[in-house]
């Protein structure tokens, strides 16, 4: 999937490094801003993020905290859902651009 998200993004980006830079932004800088949230919205907020939806699907690590990760379907779902969002605009965006 996120192979998916990054072909999605290079369409929108039209640029290969572009699109790598945002997707790791998304992936790793995200958590990390996120990290600066206070504690209750942390733990609303974390599980719904795409490296931890992600995560989901693989299983807790041991960096991982206790009770902080989706169920695996639940985290396929929420992980498809943001591949679907940047597949259907960057069709959108191709469609109009590259008319």
């Amino acid at each position: 999937m996120l192979g998916l998200q990054a072909l999605g993004l290079g369409v929108l980006t039209r640029r290969t490094a572009g699109a790598l830079a945002v997707l790791i932004a998304v992936l790793i800088f995200l958590p990390v801003s996120v990290g600066a949230l206070p504690a209750a919205w942390q733990d609303h907020v974390n599980p719904y993020l795409p490296s931890a939806a992600g995560q989901a699907l693989i299983g807790p690590t041991k960096f991982t905290p206790p009770g902080h990760l989706l169920s695996p379907w639940t985290g396929f779902a929420v992980l498809g859902g943001y591949t679907a969002a940047v597949l259907i605009a960057a069709a959108v965006t191709i469609s109009r651009r590259d008319a």
